[in-house]
Formats: C-alpha cells, structure tokens, sequence
C-alpha cells in the first residue's frame, strides 16, 4: 500500500509547481470562500457544480490556510483514499492480501499519470463516495447497508450532479443479484432523498431556493441542447494515450478487452450473475456520465479510467496474469523514471514552491503597496481573488462559463448577469480589473506593474497566457 501510494503521489508532485493546472479548481477555490462571508454558493456567485464541493474546498483552505500546494496535497490523498478501498474491495474472505488486489489500483494511477488528470477534479472526491458505497455494498453486513449506500451516493451528486447516475447502476445492480428488492430499493432511495433534503433545506431556510433550483436543475437541463459526438471524443481520447506512453496506450486497451471478453462470455452462455459483475455496469455507467457531460473533457472519463481498471481482477489464469503483473510493473517504472526530475526537484524546493506563483505574486503586490481593492472584476485568472479573498463582481466565477449559452441563457433569464457581462462589468465603477482580453480599458486605469517570477507557471496548458492588472487612478 506504500509503495501504491507513493507512485501515485510521485506523479501528482511533479506539477505542483505550475499555479493553475485547470481553471476549473481556481473557480472552486473562490466559489468556496463565500462560507467564510457567511453566504451559500449560488447566491452572490455562481459555478457550475454543486455545493458540497465548494464545502469540501473551503475546509482544505482552512487545514492549509489557503496554500495551493497543501491542498493539490489533500485532493492527493484523497485519491489515495480511494487506492485504499480498491485494495480492500477486493480481498478474500480469507484476508489474504494478493498481488491482484493491488494491480487495479496500480493500473489505475498509470492511466491517471498523464497531466490531463493532475489537477484536483471533482470527479476524484465523487469517487471517493461512490467507491465507498461499493465496500459497503460488498463488504458491510447491516440493516442500515442500503440506507448508508443512497446517501453516500446522494453525496457524490451534491460534488458532481451527473454522479446520479450511478444511483441508477446501484439499482440495477440489486435486481441482477438481490432478493427481495423492495425494500432495498426504498432504503437506497430514502438515503438518496434524506440528504438532498437536508441541502434544500439549508437554502429554503436562508432564502437562496431560487437559486438552489436555478444552479441544480434548470442548468443541468440545458445541456441537453449541447452538441456532441460521443465516439468521435472517445477515438481522439484513446489515440492521444499514444502520443503520451504507448506502453499505456496498450494497458488501457487490454484492461477494455478482459470487459469486452467478458461481455461476450455472458452473452455466449446467457447468464449475468457471475463474481464482480457490477464492474460492468459501473463501466457502462461511466461511458453514460461521459456521454451526458457532453463537453468531450478528459477529464469526464476519469470514472471510466477507474472502473476499467478494475478489470484486471478477471485475469484467473497464473501464467497470464504473471505477465499480465510484469508489464504493469515495467510500465509504471518507465513511466516513474519520466517524471522524475521535476518531482525530485519540486519535493526538495516543496516549501518554497508558492513563491514562485505569478497571481499570488501580484496579490502580494496589491496588498504591500496598500491599493484598494474593495471591488475587483476577474475574467480570467480568478485566484487573485482568492488570494484577496473577494467577491468577484460579476456573478459568475469560472471564465470558460461566458461562452457556455446553455448557462448564459438561464442565468439571464433569471436576471443574474447581463447579454454583455463582460462589458457590462469592466465599466463599472472598479478599484482593479484583472484579464487580459478585456476591451475598453479607459484611461481611468494604469496597468500594474509587478515582478512576475517564471511567467510559465501562471498556466500549464496555456503558455502565452499573461496576467494583466489594471488599477483604478481614483
């Protein structure tokens, strides 16, 4: 278990030097201080996933007094939780700990390995509870097993909406290999209900269930309009594995052959109830939470990457699965031994990494030369407000989300930003503007200047991205 932590987190460190992997956890990080303003998501800002999630963020900010480095270190570990329960899913009655209780986990951190799923995803904490409702469906004898298994699940949905969906592939589970499913359905569906109705609850009773509804239900709808081909996204996802290690190309596409053999040997002999059956489903279910997402991101197929993963567990024959365990270990240290200089480098400067951070640099600067920025309007690099821990001035966080109609339409319709939000908000009367695709910038403002250390850390996908700052003359 050590040594599968360690791998993991010997890939995950080698990035902790860039600032903004993805942009989407820079918007979870602002979304989340509005608890310490005594306010709930949705009702001054708005991003587009559930509450839990901002929760979840706005507790690691308070463990790690906002440094981003200790909370890539949390969300890591948190993948390690999930490492663990793999471990453990799989163990015999016998408690006899075997190599094939650690190759899904293994299989997985390499097919996880690529940047594309370094960032702290939603999906990982989802994860966390869904996994956590497999053990105990697998593992826990108690009257209060399927209560304990809707709510768990109920919890993922309120990090990831679309994680609902495996509620349906609990269900479908019991009718394959449960007797007297009844009541195990009601108990699974009144864990489901109770903690939805307790998150309900909390907005009703603080006045926000408008925009409860708005951000849960109405914008969820909408993406039904979105277009999407879902085998084109899923060609270009497996054939980009190429270009990154082949070696893992190969393993994805062997671990999607033992599903797809199994398959076949159900359809051949016409009888579903086998060992670990409910992999399938979780597989099926998860190439569904992709196909609904309907954006195409990598990162939508993280589900998929885990539950295939767990495939391996089919392997019976000893001499296939030597084999089958000597290329998973010569893959992982070819793959360890591609990242190991940054990783080495970041964990000996791992106390001064922050340093180096262009947004908390300029943050820095705002506060040291005392300017006011009592009302700031980010449209791209958001952490500088976190690190100045203010609202942004539009409603809505994530930069990505002004270009998304299908949220754009809805949150006008509900009067929460303007046709033209961008515009509308950088000639306001602001103390600061950060973003360096705003137009319009009048002579009321001078552009900041401050040091910024290693340009190319400010985004990992983006290397021509710049920080722009403009300060108001007022």
């Amino acid at each position: 278990m050590l040594f599968t932590f360690t791998a993991l987190l010997f890939f995950q460190i080698s990035t902790y030097h860039y600032e903004t992997l993805d942009w989407d956890i820079n918007a979870f990080l602002v979304t989340s201080l509005e608890f310490g303003r005594g306010n709930l998501p949705f009702e001054y800002q708005y991003e587009n996933k559930p509450p839990l999630l901002f929760a979840i963020f706005y507790l690691f900010s308070i463990i790690t007094n906002k440094s981003l480095v200790y909370i890539n270190l949390l969300n890591d570990l948190i993948i390690c939780l999930i490492l663990g329960q793999t471990i453990f899913l799989f163990n015999t009655e016998k408690k006899e700990i075997k190599i094939n209780n650690f190759l899904p986990g293994l299989i997985f951190i390499l097919l996880i390995s690529n940047v594309w799923f370094h960032p702290s995803y939603s999906e990982y904490l989802s994860l966390f509870f869904i996994v956590s409702a497999l053990l105990i469906y697998k593992k826990l004898n108690s009257i209060y097993k399927y209560f304990l298994i809707g709510s768990l699940l109920a919890l993922s949905s309120l990090i990831n909406i679309g994680t609902s969906i495996f509620l349906v592939c609990f269900l479908i589970i019991y009718f394959i290999q449960e007797k007297k499913i009844i009541h195990k359905i009601f108990s699974t569906l009144l864990g489901f209900g109770f903690i939805h109705t307790i998150s309900i609850s909390v907005y009703f009773f603080n006045g926000a269930l408008e925009e409860y509804v708005m951000a849960m239900l109405f914008i969820p709808l909408s993406y039904g309009g979105t277009e999407f081909s879902f085998s084109n996204s899923i060609t270009v996802f497996l054939t980009s594995f190429i270009s990154y290690s082949f070696y893992i190309y190969l393993l994805l596409l062997v671990s999607i052959s033992i599903a797809l053999f199994k398959v076949s040997i159900i359809i051949k002999n016409q009888n579903i109830k086998f060992k670990n059956i409910e992999i399938l489903f979780f597989i099926i279910f998860s190439l569904l939470f992709y196909s609904l997402a309907g954006k195409g991101y990598y990162h939508h197929l993280i589900f998929f990457l885990y539950f295939v993963s767990l495939s391996s567990i089919w392997i019976r024959n000893i001499l296939n699965n030597r084999y089958f365990t000597i290329f998973v270990f010569v893959t992982l240290f070819l793959s360890l031994n591609q990242y190991k200089d940054q990783t080495f480098e970041n964990i000996q400067n791992f106390y001064s990494i922050e340093d180096s951070y262009p947004v908390r640099s300029a943050a820095g600067t705002i506060i040291k030369k005392k300017l006011d920025y009592e009302n700031i309007f980010s449209s791209e690099h958001v952490l500088l407000l976190y690190y100045l821990d203010k609202q942004n001035s539009s409603y809505i966080v994530h930069p990505a989300l002004y270009d998304y109609e299908e949220i754009t339409s809805v949150l006008i319709d509900f009067d929460k930003i303007s046709q033209n939000e961008i515009y509308v908000n950088s000639i306001k009367n602001q103390n600061i503007i950060e973003g360096s695709k705003i137009e319009n910038i009048n002579s009321d403002f001078y552009e900041l200047d401050f040091e910024i250390v290693n340009q190319h850390l400010l985004n990992y996908w983006d290397a021509d991205s710049k920080l722009k700052i403009f300060i108001s003359k007022k």
